[in-house]
């Protein structure tokens, strides 16, 4: 839980200098469906930003610019690489808006697919990486000149930016090794992976020839730490995707269902309801105690104090979810068919309402087997068909990262009003996971046989807490 703790906090703190309008970029994107071998240019900026101390390190390098100058996109990549390079070499070297110069470059790469915007980018930052490297190397006169003259970085601030660089590096390596199969399967979580990649490029840019330390140590820390993360996550993502088919959604399914009428539903009581409701329940698997009664009762009073027609209309549809959970996950079938029913039926709400209705209906039925799972009449018990407490217990961190990623939506959305970044791709898939994983918690209490056999594992959670490192 303290990993999950560190990862949904880093948003809090997290420097508005460093935060990108991924839907911006994503606006941009338009492939025309050509396919471009990026390959050998992939292979040659490799040997370029992370060379080996091996003698046979330049004949190597040799190597690959050769292949790379005999590939049949030779001109066209090489076109495109000098017009970048000119773009970061002119837009970085002032100060700015780092956010509109990410977007503009991801404009002159419209036509081309997410893997090859990040070969281009790391491409052009090569040339000015490697020109600065070189003249930091050398001591003559004429370089001095033209290291006065341009302003170039010594060594030890070019060492700053290393960490960073080999970060991106092996992110970009890891999607290199994605087949089409996976690549389709996670192509939202690339894209992100791709935007912020080339975000840390204008950063590392702005580092090297910009005139003053536009970004702090720490800031580029940061940086790093969240670029090694979702190198991390990828993995995580391959681990599921590998071991259960069952386990994906289709968030163009969800998305299809959404239907909001514009209203504004004040969920606040009800979402803090639900927290202590499991919070209690909890307590009572665990503990076998009844936990803070005084504060439930306190949130209880809170919510049936909120306006009448908001509480009629809360109730209301939370017991339909109630319903359409209890039967759905009773007999097993797919995470995904289910899933896009349950949201079928809060479609006029928004989606962090969907996320505090959906969790509100999870609420009653963990709350009601709670209370069985130590009932000393048995006869309710075999009735019910009441799991016992190691089954509960199974599901137990992931139910806590469901409440975690709530309360952080909740949370960041009444922040991001005030906000001049779009954070609504990053909750939309956060909301179909975390419902996705209410199904899965659910088919786990109520149905008769272990339905998910990776419920217990960490590396679930991980697939819809990976978008919070981009708010």
């Amino acid at each position: 839980m303290e990993k999950l703790k560190s990862i949904l906090s880093l948003p809090v703190d997290w420097n508005c200098k460093l935060i990108i309008d991924e839907n911006a970029i994503i606006s941009t994107h338009a492939p025309n469906g050509k396919k471009v071998d990026v390959r050998p240019l992939h292979s040659l900026i490799n040997k370029i930003l992370m060379p080996t101390a091996t003698t046979n390190d330049q004949v190597d390098l040799d190597s690959n610019l050769k292949s790379f100058q005999n590939s049949s996109c030779f001109q066209e990549l090489f076109k495109i690489v000098h017009k970048n390079y000119c773009q970061l070499s002119c837009k970085c070297s002032g100060g700015g808006d780092a956010n509109s110069t990410t977007v503009a470059l991801f404009k002159t790469w419209a036509v081309y697919s997410w893997e090859v915007k990040i070969v281009l980018a790391l491409a052009a930052f090569a040339i000015i990486y490697e020109e600065s490297l070189l003249m930091a190397n050398q001591t003559n006169p004429l370089v001095e000149s033209i290291k006065l003259l341009k302003q170039l970085p010594n060594k030890s601030k070019l060492s700053k930016i290393r960490p960073l660089i080999l970060a991106m590096v092996k992110l970009t390596n890891a999607i290199f090794t994605v087949d089409d199969s996976q690549s389709e399967n996670i192509s939202i979580y690339i894209q992100t992976v791709v935007c912020w990649i080339v975000r840390s490029v204008v950063v590392c840019t702005s580092q090297i020839i910009g005139f003053d330390d536009e970004y702090t140590e720490d800031e580029l820390s940061k940086l790093t730490e969240l670029v090694d993360r979702m190198n991390s996550h990828l993995g995580h993502l391959f681990d599921i995707e590998d071991e259960n088919c069952k386990l994906t959604i289709d968030e163009n399914e969800i998305r299809n269902t959404h239907a909001p009428n514009g209203k504004e539903v004040e969920v606040g009581p009800l979402h803090k309801l639900i927290n202590e409701i499991l919070i209690a329940s909890n307590t009572i698997i665990v503990e076998g105690a009844s936990g803070d009664q005084a504060t439930l009762d306190s949130q209880l009073k809170s919510f049936k104090n909120s306006s009448r027609d908001s509480l009629e209309e809360l109730t209301k549809i939370v017991r339909k979810i109630y319903c359409e959970l209890s039967c759905e996950c009773l007999g097993g079938g797919d995470v995904n068919s289910k899933t896009v029913a349950l949201f079928k039926t809060p479609s006029q709400f928004s989606r962090e309402a969907k996320m505090v209705l959906a969790l509100a209906a999870f609420s009653i039925i963990y709350g009601e087997f709670s209370l069985t799972v130590n009932h000393s009449n048995p006869l309710v018990k075999l009735l019910k068909q009441v799991v016992d407490k190691s089954k509960l217990l199974k599901i137990k961190s992931l139910i806590d990262a469901m409440v975690k990623v709530t309360n952080t939506i909740v949370d960041m959305v009444n922040v991001g009003k005030s906000r001049p970044v779009d954070i609504s791709t990053c909750i939309e898939t956060t909301v179909s996971w975390t419902v996705g994983s209410i199904i899965v918690c659910t088919s786990q209490i109520i149905g008769l046989d272990d339905e998910y056999i990776i419920v217990n594992s960490p590396r679930f959670c991980f697939i819809f807490l990976f978008c919070f490192v981009i708010f």
